[in-house]
């Protein structure tokens, strides 16, 4: 492929006399790609009949996008000089692509890195693209995580992505064959495994009305493999899950959400140079979390989450925010110390340089000059006053020490959940085993954990303020309160039980329902004087608890059903509760 890999969007072309159907006299010198392919692309499209064009490969979003060089990053230097030239000669191939391609819409597949990275590396101004009126759909999910199972990478680009819209379309892709490359992922990178189905499938977007927005758009890469064969068996076994995926897409915010700070990256990045490799950090810093169980699935922009938060809404008070340090005397700074003076919880990450004296106080750490090298320091900070945590971390970004002797900075981010109480823990047999990656969406008042495993050697145990989650349809044994799961390498599984209770294995079943009106029945076996908490759906008309599975014409022993609240979500607790209990509904 030579020196060069890829054809950038803002070259342009030498002098060509041949015909082409939207130059019959040939090229002149110095003609823009953008110009070229605008108007060539007009005449295919229409003759052919096509409905839209999709720029693959990261084209039209940098100069070598698959890398974290490029453009601006030379792999030790950032250069932000450069970052005014390189975004305007995107914007021109854009522009001068749309003045000979007015109205066939435009689908991109996008970088395999993040917004700020891509930002940071080579000069995608993602905002300026989104705002210019291009009638562009955003990049979907990568699929690169199918060849190296980087899904924190997967995950938080697409999440960064779709943190502002042009509106409100946006893509999930699925990776099933690859038309270019001798390889059918779903047969032999995935190994049939569900993972890059539930685990992106379970991201989604809080908009600026507050609304959970899911992709707009399914696409599949692609229909056919490399040599023209279009088996059976991939649609038949992947189609099944896409739907089980969408029927229980998240309908609120999940248990972690990312407030990403878009504006915050794009305004840096032009008018405050010096902090480029801070938009780099952050980025990586968060990928490396979500490889490391870092359960988080939901996004909202800093300005929406600013817009909610001053209109009263509230619906983040039952999720961990997370989020960089705030400017100085910012709105953001001011609504954060009210989401935790409320009662909201926050989770705080990068360089706290440019905070305020009020919220680095408020955090309760203080800065000091930078440590280069070795050094002994404590990563984690928790606030004395209030539910919120600051996780420092180094810039280090390629992960290359050991694992036997170093720890990845970032897995901090899943240890500081326990301070707010909930705990993802993970053993394994050596420190080298790779962490699997977790998510946690809700859906009608549920939640549902989905996750992938690199190493089934792994043992995980999880619990929540309410108990130790009790997954429907699995056993687990309780190890002084906390839920124990050995998981397959791909899974999904919903929760609607919580208990509180130091050992004994527990069984949560899914039961017969057999009554008219009712649609589900679960029961819960192996109490020992325990406490149950059940996440109760959004319709409770005929909700019933029992002790066991009796009903007509055995006496009914139903219990008395009352609502707690000593947590956000809507939820039955029962106390001193032994044997076995049964909810219908």
């Amino acid at each position: 492929m030579g020196a060069k890999s890829f054809v950038c969007c803002y070259a342009t072309l030498n002098e060509d006399k041949e015909k082409y159907a939207g130059f019959r006299n040939g090229i002149l010198q110095g003609t823009p790609l953008g110009t070229f392919l605008g108007k060539q692309s007009q005449a295919f499209l229409t003759d052919m009949g096509f409905d839209y064009l999709w720029l693959s490969n990261g084209f039209g979003f940098g100069m070598e996008t698959w890398n974290t060089t490029g453009a601006i990053f030379d792999d030790k230097n950032f250069n932000p000089e450069k970052m005014l030239d390189i975004q305007q000669k995107i914007l021109d191939f854009l522009t001068l692509f749309r003045r000979k391609c007015p109205e066939f819409r435009i689908e991109t597949r996008g970088t395999n890195l993040i917004t700020g990275i891509d930002l940071a590396s080579d000069g995608v101004d993602l905002r300026t693209i989104y705002s210019g009126g291009f009638n562009i759909l955003p990049p979907p999910n990568s699929p690169w995580a199918a060849l190296n199972g980087d899904y924190g990478l997967e995950l938080a680009g697409y999440m960064s992505r779709m943190a502002e819209l042009p509106d409100e379309r946006y893509l999930f892709r699925f990776y099933t064959h690859d038309p270019w490359w001798a390889n059918s992922p779903w047969l032999d990178c995935y190994g049939r495994e569900l993972h890059d189905i539930y685990l992106p499938m379970a991201v989604s977007r809080v908009n600026s009305k507050g609304e959970i927005k899911l992709p707009t758009h399914l696409n599949f890469l692609s229909i056919d493999d490399s040599y023209g064969n279009m088996p059976d068996q991939v649609p038949n076994e992947v189609i099944p899950h896409i739907l089980q995926g969408r029927r229980f897409a998240p309908d609120q915010p999940g248990q972690v959400v990312w407030v990403y700070p878009f504006d915050e990256y794009h305004d840096w990045a032009f008018n405050q140079p010096e902090r480029i490799g801070e938009i780099f950090y952050g980025d990586w810093f968060i990928l490396q979390a979500l490889n490391n169980g870092f359960p988080m699935n939901t996004v909202v922009s800093t300005a929406n989450f600013k817009s909610l938060m001053q209109h009263g809404n509230r619906m983040f008070y039952a999720s961990v925010l997370t989020t960089i340090v705030p400017e100085a005397g910012s709105e953001m700074e001011k609504q954060l110390m009210t989401f935790v003076r409320q009662g909201g919880s926050v989770l705080i990450y990068g360089p706290a340089t440019h905070g305020s004296k009020e919220f680095l106080d408020f955090m309760n750490i203080r800065t000091d000059e930078a440590l280069e090298g070795v050094v002994i320091r404590e990563f984690a900070s928790e606030s004395t006053q209030s539910k919120i945590i600051y996780v420092s971390g180094t810039s280090y970004y390629n992960n290359v020490h050991s694992l036997e002797k170093w720890v990845v900075d970032a897995s901090l981010m899943r240890e500081a959940l326990n301070h707010l109480g909930y705990a993802f823990r993970i053993n394994k047999l050596s420190p080298a085993v790779r962490n699997p990656v977790n998510v946690v969406s809700r859906h009608d008042n549920g939640f549902y954990f989905a996750g992938f495993v690199p190493n089934q050697t792994i043992e995980q145990q999880f619990r929540f303020p309410q108990g130790a989650p009790i997954f429907t349809g699995m056993e687990t044994e309780l190890k002084d309160g906390y839920a124990t799961y050995h998981l397959s390498k791909s899974w999904n599984k919903e929760c609607l039980v919580y208990v509180e209770q130091n050992e004994g294995i527990l069984i949560c079943s899914e039961v017969a329902p057999v009554e008219y009106l009712f649609k589900r029945k679960n029961a819960v076996s192996g109490l020992k004087n325990a406490t149950i908490r059940f996440d109760s759906g959004k319709d409770e008309t005929h909700f019933k608890a029992m002790n066991g599975n009796n009903h007509y014409p055995a006496r009914p022993d139903t219990l008395v059903s009352v609502h707690g609240n000593g947590y956000p979500d809507i939820y039955y607790e029962y106390k001193d509760v032994s044997g076995q209990i049964v909810f219908t509904w």
